[in-house]
């Protein structure tokens, strides 16, 4: 079978150009098809509908890539992160491409430091960018260590951002330059349900981590009760078209009532070591106008990007998910209100236009009329939401 490749809906070549651009994108869309990186390529899009953007977009080396070692031996080498560096024994993964062109800014997304290595194939990125700023997706405390010399790299930026609340400030120290915090995003003009309001058959919607517990008490109720429960079949998989499965993903959860939610890599103790951050599926579970049920991360973080009324409905890691379902399906009142806030503060809060400001403001660069247009947008997609909070329609078992 042919392996997924990622795409983009303009099919962005290597180097997409454009005369007037003040920011530069590096762009991992055309060598990583895993579907943990797709919500980046959906910010870097976004990005270029509300700014003057390059984005930079290599291909894998036809020299090979990191692909092409044994898993073994890869793994080997990956946790030893000074091996990596230093000996140079994993090389970027696609051929140098020099920067010619003058930016007044350079923006890189990296799901971990790894990616950060990337970098020694852009002869002059830093020379040629005023400023440069870096989105560490994923970076937990616990392992911050074996990645010191990757962080090294970071030195090269003026700001640093992560999405992992409580590794901003180890950070700060290690680099002793700005690190902050910024929460995931989403599209959620992709993932709004107005002005269109489609019908939700989906009762419950789960994908990604779960509970086996609560899974398997929905399994059982899709049996007894013909319950519509979505789950997945596979893991740790790529996609063809990231663009594609983006769109299938929000319009599922415009058609779901319910979606399951966790805490990061809830199930992963020895990677975050107990570390509590927030996943981005409750901003897009939010976006899309389900209802999210699950166990929220008891942080500043959260209360902050979640401080509004039932944004997440507590449930037990036991069987009792279906009494909870019971419980829930009558009461058509709340449940039109709890959409309505979580499209509404969504479409005022979490969207990617809100993030890249905050980037902006950072390296005193001002917002661009595209912003400023997609943002009166959104505002008027939120006073539809609240304005038509009437109990949404049910599903055949939704009684």
């Amino acid at each position: 079978m042919e392996k997924p490749t990622a795409h983009s809906l303009s099919e962005i070549p290597h180097f997409c150009t454009n005369s007037h651009a003040r920011v530069l994108v590096l762009s991992r869309r055309n060598i990583e098809s895993h579907v943990s990186r797709v919500f980046h390529y959906e910010f870097e899009d976004v990005i270029r509908t509300i700014d003057t953007v390059d984005i930079l977009a290599p291909v894998a080396s036809r020299r090979g890539s990191n692909n092409a070692w044994p898993r073994r031996v890869l793994h080997k080498l990956r946790t030893s992160a000074n091996l990596y560096i230093t000996h140079g024994r994993i090389k970027p993964d696609f051929d140098a491409m020099p920067v010619d062109k003058e930016y007044d800014l350079f923006f890189y997304i990296c799901r971990s430091p790894r990616d950060l290595v990337r970098l020694q194939a852009l002869p002059h990125w830093r020379t040629r960018c005023h400023k440069a700023v870096c989105w560490l997706d994923e970076v937990w405390v616990k392992s911050l260590e074996p990645f010191r010399p990757y962080l090294d790299i970071l030195q090269e930026f003026d700001h640093v951002f992560t999405a992992c609340f409580y590794s901003v400030p180890v950070i700060a120290q290690a680099l002793q330059k700005p690190c902050h915090f910024m929460a995931s995003g989403v599209d959620t003009l992709r993932f709004c349900p107005y002005p269109l309001v489609p019908h939700r058959p989906i009762d419950v919607y789960y994908i990604g981590r779960r509970s086996t517990t609560i899974h398997r008490a929905l399994l059982e109720a899709a049996k007894r009760d013909n319950l519509f429960y979505i789950y997945d079949t596979v893991a740790d998989f790529s996609i063809y078209d990231y663009t594609e499965h983006r769109a299938l993903y929000a319009n599922m959860l415009k058609r779901s009532r319910y979606f399951l939610v966790h805490k990061a890599k809830f199930d992963a103790l020895h990677e975050t070591g107990g570390q509590e951050e927030i996943g981005a599926r409750f901003f897009e579970g939010a976006a899309g106008g389900a209802v999210l049920l699950g166990n929220a991360p008891e942080t500043e973080a959260y209360r902050t990007n979640f401080d509004w009324q039932d944004a997440v409905l507590p449930v037990p890691d036991d069987a009792k998910i279906t009494e909870l379902l019971a419980d829930l399906n009558a009461q058509p009142e709340r449940l039109a209100r709890i959409r309505a806030d979580n499209i509404a503060h969504s479409l005022l809060r979490h969207d990617w236009v809100y993030r890249w400001e905050t980037v902006l403001t950072s390296v005193d660069l001002p917002p661009t009329p595209a912003m400023r247009l997609r943002q009166a947008d959104l505002k008027q997609l939120a006073a539809m939401a609240f304005a038509q909070s009437e109990p949404f329609p049910t599903s055949h078992k939704a009684q």
